[in-house]
């Protein structure tokens, strides 16, 4: 049977994949862990610190600007802009493809 993880280990994972965390010296603090068990962590999910730090200044760098720019920020769509989006594209669809009212069609 594999031996049981660290309960902080997914918590510690997680944060450090959202770039919570700069150095290993700070996960070491958070988490009470030493050194070789925060570095193994690190290197069996082939996680780059810098570069999940680098991801999180990205997002904050053009939060900022599209701020300046007077944009707003960037998030996933509302169930209420979805469904006037689809309305618009279903209302443009039955204009296409509507019959002219020139056209008869035979009754039987």
């Amino acid at each position: 049977m594999a031996a049981r993880r660290h309960p902080l280990r997914n918590r510690l994972l997680l944060r450090v994949r959202r770039g919570d965390f700069a150095t290993v010296k700070e996960i070491m603090i958070v988490g009470s862990l030493p050194r070789q068990t925060v570095c193994r962590w690190l290197r069996e999910d082939r996680i780059d610190l810098a570069s999940a730090r680098l991801r999180l200044i990205a997002s904050m760098h053009e939060r900022e600007e599209r701020f300046l720019a007077g944009l707003p920020a960037r998030r996933k769509p509302s169930k209420r802009l979805l469904r006037k989006i689809a309305d618009r594209a279903k209302k443009e669809w039955d204009e296409r493809h509507a019959e002219p009212e020139s056209v008869q069609t035979p009754r039987s």
